[in-house]
């Protein structure tokens, strides 16, 4: 098999216990040398709720949001630190259309959802408009390839500009963009809201406060890089 990113051929190295039992081996959808360029998260020397690197001690972007929503559970969870090799991934992907590339990241998220208990996984929506651009939700696709179930209840009602393309304040400033289809399906339910990046953390937090107001007994985020 090749590799998604470099397309050198992956080496699949099997113990001597898959060799004699034949035990199925899970396909790796990208190389050693390019997993390595991402870089993880290392839990001490990040924010404990929202694992900015650089912060042993809750980030003052997280007390000022306590500040905004005081009666929140925060809860924050991510697999790797945004970098330059995460930068021009996500380029391919999600503004460049490149589909199958979710798939290189299959193997951790599924690691990751193995080892947690909500009752609803919630991904963040696009708007109409920025669906039909392109064509996919990032979010849904990295789900999907993972074999994670979800649940399409959460509504983007404004079309807003890419993130990428905002400064930091007005990725602060924006108003509620979230509605949630329907009310019943997360009432008194743990729910898991999930996005491709925290930047800001804005639009999550926007997702977050929209279940809360809707009856959700417990909201938690996820992201696949901070």
């Amino acid at each position: 098999m090749r590799c998604k990113l470099c397309d050198n051929f992956i080496r699949t190295n099997l113990s001597l216990k898959e060799w004699l039992y034949f035990i199925p081996v899970e396909k790796l959808s990208i190389c050693e040398r390019c997993q390595a360029k991402f870089e993880k998260v290392d839990p001490d020397i990040s924010c404990p709720i929202c694992k900015k690197s650089g912060h042993s001690h809750i980030c003052p972007e997280c007390l000022a949001w306590q500040k905004i929503y005081p009666k929140y559970s925060f809860k924050h969870d991510c697999l790797y630190y945004y970098n330059d090799w995460m930068g021009e991934w996500l380029e391919k992907f999600k503004f460049k259309g490149d589909f199958q590339l979710a798939q290189c990241f299959q193997h951790d998220l599924k690691v990751f959802f193995r080892h947690v208990n909500y009752d609803l996984i919630i991904p963040t929506p696009l708007s109409k408009e920025r669906q039909q651009i392109r064509r996919f939700n990032q979010v849904e696709a990295l789900l999907y390839f993972a074999d994670i179930k979800y649940a399409d209840i959460l509504e983007k009602t404004i079309d807003t500009l890419p993130q990428s393309n905002k400064t930091r304040q007005d990725r602060l400033d924006m108003p509620q963009i979230f509605s949630l289809k329907s009310r019943e399906s997360v009432f008194q339910k743990k729910v898991l809201l999930v996005d491709d990046v925290y930047t800001t953390g804005r639009t999550l937090l926007h997702g977050v406060d929209c279940l809360y107001l809707n009856g959700a007994k417990l909201v938690h985020t996820f992201s696949l890089a901070r």
